[in-house]
C-alpha cells in the first residue's frame, strides 16, 4: 500500500515543484508533516517490534531522552554512557502508547548484557519514570516486574498523566510489607482516575490486599469488559456480589486463584457460563450469557 501510494505521489509532487523558494518551503513542510505521522506510529508500541528483532537500538534512543541528571546517574553506576550525549530527531518518550516492563527490561539486558541487579532495577526504574512523566497519551500499561523498586511517585506521576488507560496489568508479586501497605492505595488511585475508558484490567499476585483495589475497579464498571486474576485469594460471598455489579462484563479470568470454586458460575443467576472445559485446570473463564 505505501509503495503504490508513492508511485502515484511522487510523480504528482515533482509535476508541481518550480524553480522557486516557496516550492522548496513546501517540500519541507510535507516532510515535515509525514515525519510526524510516521514517528507517532512507530513509537507508539515499540517494543515487541524490538524484541523479535532482538535489537536494543530502540532502548539506545530512549536513553538519550533522559535528563543530564539522569545520564549522570547512569554513569555514576558505571554503564557506558559516552554515545547519550548525541540529539535525537524527536522527544521519542512522548509518542508512547504502550508500556510493557518485561519488553523494556529484556532490551535493556540486550544492551548492558553484565549489568548487575542492583544497577539493572535502578536504570529500568529511571525509564519507567520517564515514560510516565513524558508520555502523551499511554493507553495500555503492564507492570510486572521490579515492583518493590518503583517509588510511589512513579504511580502517583501515572494517576496524575494517564487518566485514558484502556489496558491495565499489575502485578503485586514478591512485594514486601512496607511496598504493599502503599502500592493498593496507589493502584486504587490510578483505577479511580481513568476516564472510563478502561476495558482491561488484570492483577497478579494479590491476596489480602485486594478489596481497595477491586472497589476502586468498580468505578470503571460502565467500561471494563474483561477482568483477569492471577495467584490471588478471594472470599467467594463477596467476590459474587462484587461481579453482579459490572453491566458490561464479558469476560471474568481467574487463573490459580484461592477460594474460587470450579462452579462458580452456578452463583451468578445465569449471568456467566464457564466456558473453559478443559479437565483438572485451575484456569476458570466465565463467559457473559448474550
Amino acid at each position: 500500500m505505501i509503495i503504490t501510494l508513492l508511485d502515484v505521489a511522487i510523480p504528482l509532487i515533482l509535476e508541481t515543484l518550480h524553480d522557486n523558494y516557496a516550492c522548496l518551503y513546501n517540500c519541507l513542510f510535507v516532510s515535515k508533516f509525514w515525519c510526524n505521522v510516521a514517528v507517532a506510529i512507530l513509537w507508539g508500541s515499540p517494543f515487541t517490534r524490538s524484541i523479535q528483532s532482538a535489537n536494543p537500538s530502540l532502548l539506545v534512543s530512549y536513553l538519550k531522552c533522559l535528563s543530564d541528571e539522569n545520564k549522570l546517574d547512569l554513569h555514576r553506576m558505571g554503564l557506558e554512557t559516552s554515545w547519550m550525549h548525541s540529539s535525537n530527531m524527536f522527544d521519542y518518550p512522548i509518542y508512547l502508547e504502550h508500556l510493557t516492563d518485561f519488553d523494556l527490561r529484556a532490551l535493556l539486558l540486550a544492551l548492558y548484557p553484565d549489568i548487575d541487579p542492583r544497577t539493572e532495577l535502578a536504570a529500568f526504574t529511571l525509564l519507567v519514570r520517564m515514560f510516565m512523566d513524558r508520555s502523551k497519551k499511554l493507553r495500555k500499561l503492564e507492570l510486572h516486574y521490579g515492583i518493590d523498586y518503583f517509588a510511589t511517585d512513579i504511580y502517583q506521576l501515572c494517576a496524575q498523566r494517564h487518566s485514558q488507560l484502556e489496558y491495565m496489568s499489575i502485578s503485586m508479586h514478591h512485594s514486601n510489607p512496607y511496598t504493599l501497605s502503599h502500592l493498593d492505595d496507589e493502584i486504587s488511585t490510578l483505577l479511580t482516575n481513568q476516564k472510563g475508558q478502561l476495558k482491561y484490567f488484570g492483577l497478579w499476585h494479590a491476596d489480602e490486599h485486594m478489596k481497595a483495589i477491586m472497589n476502586a475497579l468498580l468505578k470503571q464498571k460502565s467500561s471494563i469488559e474483561t477482568v483477569e486474576f492471577c495467584f490471588c485469594a478471594f472470599n467467594v460471598d463477596s467476590l459474587i456480589i462484587w461481579v453482579k455489579q459490572f453491566p458490561k462484563l464479558l469476560k471474568l479470568i481467574f487463573d490459580n486463584c484461592k477460594g474460587v470454586p470450579p462452579d462458580i458460575h452456578k452463583s451468578l443467576d445465569g449471568m456467566m457460563i464457564n466456558g473453559y472445559a478443559a479437565p483438572n485446570s485451575t484456569r476458570i473463564v466465565l463467559t457473559r450469557v448474550m
